[in-house]
């Protein structure tokens, strides 16, 4: 996705189907294998789309980043592959010296190889099929492995422990003791997933009244510690792919434990106080910039909430029942900003109460560019001299998709952007204008690239003062312009085909 990295890190993107054997990710010429089969298929689906993928992809990018500093050992991905292989031929002592070996190697590829992989094994509520009898053999195995595993396997055990032992009040309590000193021990960061376990050991805790005050304790504890999080390193608006992911995560945690103490409160006839849990949860709900880092909570939300992400609507639909209807519609205005997809939601409640007397249509187009910000103004021309000119294209819609022939996620994207674009040829759209951008090119590359696959969309040479134009640090990018002249990036992992229609119909 970067043209500027090692040749070598590139070859991760080389991938079509995520969990195809016949296109694994490569890495150092080496080639990543995910399972084939197994809890994680419900998730298979073309790269772009796949924040399994994506997630893979940042994570052993920046491996290969410091890889040419540290000269990490190459090592690590193909023990990552036998690791997994040994799991799906239920190996237990192969599967064991992998892992350890792994832990020995690197520990963010471990930790995204056991709390986002294998620890699906586990989450009975979106794998209704699955066999957790090897997978918790193989758990209290490497639960004994050496200390880097140890460290990282921790939260993951614990929680299953928790499970295991509802009835046993004494080792329920020296378990949970144990799990706050190890809160207190580590720092706040997405490591080892240690605040999504508190979570899921919290809500185990819960379904059983005798260790009720152990889980608030543990939940208070928690609470804090989300709190600090969201409210400190990790609470400014950032470039920085690791902290931006931080924050992410964190606030999606931060907006699930809201959601919890509120139907908590619900249950116990307490409008006022789970009024002001909702707010908080609709508050910490992913906005513009955690969507750009979607992959950080994404198996979050697959633990805690079945793959929902925001909690927006809970909190309009309290207002509702209020009769708040101002405030739920500003809610369900915030809701649709974030997904265009709720837009008949929101033009239904806006009708249905009356809100106001300005036309829904004139209402969501300003709420819309008030988040925004102005585009630049550029004149550009494509490969067949045709020329865009911003100034005469205002009063459109304008999609541009930066891309380049070295990024395999581009190149997998476009039949489906050929698509569109042929779409909005044939069906004679005219307030939607689409032209791509190839960046860090060479023309003779791009035209016998497209020559090749048939292609027609435009295509013009993006310099670097373009693409600094439009701030694009990853690719694919697409960004859109309102009608208005304001921009926005579309989040990746979004279905940008449909986000672009919804908005341009409405």
């Amino acid at each position: 996705m970067y043209p500027h990295v090692d040749t070598k890190v590139r070859g991760i993107a080389q991938i079509m189907d995520f969990w195809s054997p016949a296109h694994p990710i490569k890495y150092a010429g080496i080639r990543i294998h995910l399972p084939t089969k197994g809890p994680l298929t419900t998730y298979s689906q073309p790269f772009m789309n796949n924040p399994y993928t994506i997630f893979v992809f940042f994570i052993l990018l920046a491996i290969g980043s410091r890889a040419q500093a540290q000269s990490l050992p190459m090592q690590a991905a193909t023990h990552f592959n036998q690791f997994q292989e040994a799991v799906g031929h239920k190996k237990l002592d192969s599967a064991s010296y992998y892992a350890n070996q792994l832990a020995l190697e690197n520990t963010d590829l471990l930790n995204f190889l056991l709390h986002d992989t294998f620890a699906h094994s586990f989450n009975t509520a979106a794998n209704l099929l699955a066999d957790t009898t090897f997978a918790r053999q193989l758990l209290r195995k490497l639960y004994t492995g050496n200390q880097a595993l140890q460290r990282s396997i921790y939260p993951l055990y614990q929680w299953q422990e928790i499970r295991a032992s509802l009835n046993d009040s004494l080792k329920l309590n020296r378990l949970v003791a144990g799990f706050l000193v190890a809160q207190e021990r580590t720092d706040e960061t997405i490591g080892n997933r240690l605040d999504r376990y508190a979570l899921l050991i919290y809500r185990t805790l819960k379904s059983n009244p005798k260790s009720a005050v152990l889980a608030d304790t543990l939940f208070a504890h928690t609470y804090r510690r989300l709190e600090h999080a969201v409210n400190g390193f990790y609470y400014p608006q950032t470039d920085d792919r690791n902290q931006r992911s931080g924050r992410a995560y964190f606030r999606y945690l931060m907006a699930y434990a809201n959601l919890v103490k509120a139907n908590e409160r619900l249950s116990q006839q307490n409008p006022t106080q789970a009024e002001s849990y909702l707010q908080l949860a609709s508050q910490f709900s992913p906005d513009d910039t955690d969507r750009m880092a979607h992959v950080a909570y994404f198996h979050e939300a697959s633990f805690l909430q079945n793959g929902r992400e925001d909690f927006h609507e809970d909190y309009a639909r309290f207002l509702l029942d209020k009769g708040d209807t101002t405030q739920a519609v500003n809610v369900l205005t915030e809701l649709t900003l974030a997904d265009p997809g709720n837009l008949p939601l929101l033009k239904t409640y806006y009708q249905k109460i009356r809100f106001s007397s300005m036309p829904f249509q004139t209402y969501w187009t300003k709420k819309l560019n008030e988040k925004l910000k102005p585009a630049e103004p550029f004149r550009l021309t494509d490969l067949t001299n045709q020329v865009f000119n911003y100034e005469t294209l205002r009063g459109k819609w304008i999609l541009i998709d930066f891309w380049g022939t070295w990024c395999q996620p581009c190149v997998e994207e476009l039949p489906r952007f050929q698509t569109f674009y042929s779409d909005l040829q044939k069906n004679g759209l005219s307030n939607v204008v689409v032209f791509t951008a190839a960046s860090h090119d060479t023309e003779v590359r791009v035209r016998e690239f497209m020559k090749k696959h048939g292609y027609t969309f435009p295509v013009i040479m993006a310099d670097d003062a373009f693409i600094k134009q439009f701030r694009v640090g990853e690719y694919p990018t697409k960004v859109l312009i309102t009608p208005q002249g304001n921009r926005m990036k579309i989040p990746p992992g979004t279905n940008w085909a449909e986000r672009v229609t919804i908005l341009s119909q409405n």
